[in-house]
């Protein structure tokens, strides 16, 4: 861990890096099974963003929050992913309902001084620290060694050791980048700036498009029949906003069978190639307007591949024959490498670019 100055805190949303789908669903799941043993004010709290971040197909909006548990976990996993307030909220209410490993965890920090000193820290705002990986992971490992029971709950000990120590798991192939110097990494960017009072809505975060909108609602009379029928309106409103996101996330659906068909159909020639982290290319990091293209890249890449094994395979019959086939795979070679550079790097700085949030 270094020692550099505190940073502005971290994004909440940023653990969702780190954390696997399954897991996240698994925490989501037990703050909602555990409704009695939360004290009364955390579960309004969750039923509050609940209500005002999650949709249920089939429930109005505003009323995901009366939902069955098994059908509004997956909206609530998305949220979760997307909003700080959900974030924020399920996992602090994810903590009460863990006392049992809270305890433990603390008792096994106020026995290291360098922990100790970070416990019970606030972080519900953002984390004021980071740590890698690596880190999170050795201190886990240590802490089974004093309680074997909780052997079998590794991801719940990793969750519960960043959230009493206010740190942010950073992934050690970019923890580069929260080690630089200030002026150097995108945290000045990023500094608490103080909030105009004064500030319009048309400068807020809601496009301007929906703000013009807006408007003539704001000159409707409060008597005018309209505002009896707005619950169906929001609802035709976000029956059409889920039809456009699924056309815009298409993409990414697009995206994620060419790297299936990839490593389905050329694993030999991945590994051939020294190609063998594309089970890593995460789709989650990648933005769905630059998806398509990135998809067609990979299958040009597979293209590629099956060029190359056609040339292998041929016949030749007099030595220019060979020579002439050699040339054409070293070509084809060259191609697949500068291919696969392009792709690599393309999802590499999607992942960096999340911690630059």
């Amino acid at each position: 861990m270094n020692n550099t100055p505190r940073k502005p805190p971290y994004p909440i949303i940023l653990i969702n890096n780190v954390m696997n789908p399954d897991y996240r669903e698994k925490v989501i799941r037990k703050v909602f099974t555990s409704r009695g043993a939360l004290s009364p004010e955390t579960n309004h709290q969750v039923d509050e963003v609940v209500r005002k971040f999650v949709t249920v197909p089939n429930f109005r909006p505003g009323h995901a929050h009366k939902a069955p548990t098994g059908v509004k976990v997956k909206g609530t996993t998305q949220s979760f992913e997307r909003s700080h307030e959900v974030c924020s909220t399920f996992l602090q209410a994810w903590v009460e309902a863990s006392p049992g490993l809270q305890d433990a965890v603390k008792k096994y920090t106020s026995t290291d001084l360098e922990l100790a000193e970070a416990i019970n820290v606030n972080w519900q705002s953002g984390f004021p620290d980071y740590w890698a990986v690596s880190d999170m992971v050795a201190s886990s490992n240590a802490f089974h060694e004093q309680f074997p029971e909780y052997a079998e709950q590794d991801d719940d000990v990793c969750l519960m050791f960043c959230l009493e120590l206010g740190r942010l798991p950073v992934p050690d192939d970019v923890i580069e980048l929260f080690q630089l110097p200030k002026d150097e990494t995108f945290m000045e960017d990023h500094a608490e700036q103080p909030v105009n009072q004064n500030t319009e809505r048309s400068e807020s975060q809601i496009s301007p498009v929906w703000d013009n909108l807006i408007l003539p609602w704001e000159n409707l009379p409060a008597e005018s029949l309209e505002w009896d029928h707005v619950d169906d309106f929001i609802a035709m409103l976000h029956e059409l906003s889920t039809q456009k996101l699924n056309e815009r996330n298409a993409g990414l659906l697009h995206l994620r069978e060419a790297i299936e068909e990839l490593i389905q159909e050329a694993k030999n020639f991945l590994e051939f190639f020294q190609a063998t982290n594309v089970a890593d290319w995460n789709v989650d990091h990648i933005d769905p307007l630059s998806a398509e293209a990135l998809a067609a890249s990979i299958k040009k890449l597979r293209i590629l591949f099956d060029e190359y094994k056609a040339l292998d395979q041929r016949s030749v019959s007099s030595l220019a024959e060979r020579r002439e086939r050699r040339s054409l795979m070293e070509r084809t070679e060259e191609e697949i490498q500068v291919m696969y550079l392009e792709i690599n790097n393309a999802f590499q700085q999607s992942a960096i670019r999340l911690f630059r949030i």
